[in-house]
């Protein structure tokens, strides 16, 4: 037995205990708030089962596991397409829990891990873990440097190497501190091309950052995220929109 190279996504939520902390209130549960967080981490099982059903080995070309609010995935670095496929979940799952309000954060690497159903461990998981809480501050999924270079040398040979490459294009963006992250914003307009679809979650996200802001009046860590997510929002819904929306500028 010995590590493999893979590919790591580790990712949880943000706010978790926060959010938690929301589920009891003057010592009663709000179950209404407890069945939304079980719902959402069921449906992210069910959704990782999909990817690669029944397959948990370390031989395996995608591993999956989800425990508390964290989800990783793992697949050996030279899969076919690999990488995209991890990108594609985490947008889909992104974008299925900002319509419950909820926002995801975390990190994809690349290096030697040994990783099964029950077990994972090695150096790609101790430099996932370092960087989610040094880098991943903010509501993003950022990539480590070699991440692009293994997805544009991995591509999948039944699809359009132009489609494939414009899905890297439309969803990873440089930040402001020069690290490449997964663009939600962007990523809603790429997958949504239709106005009414990505309405939905141009709401959804302008709800979130409005609760944020409530709540970022009291905590200094908390104002940071909020004010990175709403400059981001401003800035896709000024520049990036093909066509108009009914929404306006976040204030």
């Amino acid at each position: 037995m010995k590590y493999q190279e893979r590919v790591l996504a580790f990712v949880d939520i943000l706010g978790f205990s926060d959010i938690v902390g929301g589920t009891i209130d003057d010592g009663h549960e709000n179950e209404e708030r407890t069945e939304i967080i079980y719902n959402l981490l069921k449906e992210a099982q069910d959704d990782l089962e999909k990817l690669n059903p029944g397959c948990q080995k370390p031989e395996d070309d995608f591993i999956v596991n989800q425990f508390s609010d964290s989800i990783v995935i793992s697949c050996l670095i030279a899969k076919e397409a690999g990488v995209l496929r991890i990108l594609s979940y985490i947008l889909f799952l992104c974008t299925t829990a900002l319509q419950k309000g909820i926002l995801f954060r975390g990190v994809i690497v690349s290096g030697k891990l040994m990783h099964e159903e029950k077990i994972i461990f090695g150096p790609a998981l101790v430099k996932a873990a370092r960087m989610e809480e040094k880098l991943a501050i903010y509501p993003r999924i950022v990539l480590d440097d070699e991440i692009l270079e293994i997805a544009r040398t991995n591509l999948s040979k039944n699809i359009a190497k132009s489609t494939q490459l414009q899905l890297l294009k439309k969803t990873i963006k440089e930040d402001f501190d020069g690290l490449y992250y997964i663009s939600l914003t962007d990523g809603i307009q790429y997958i949504f091309g239709e106005e009414v679809a990505r309405q939905v979650f141009i709401d959804a996200l302008k709800d979130c950052i409005n609760k944020m802001e409530e709540r970022a009046k009291k905590n200094l860590s908390l104002r940071a995220k909020y004010s990175w997510l709403k400059k981001k929002c401003n800035n896709t819904f000024k520049k990036c929109w093909d066509t108009p929306l009914s929404t306006e500028k976040i204030k």
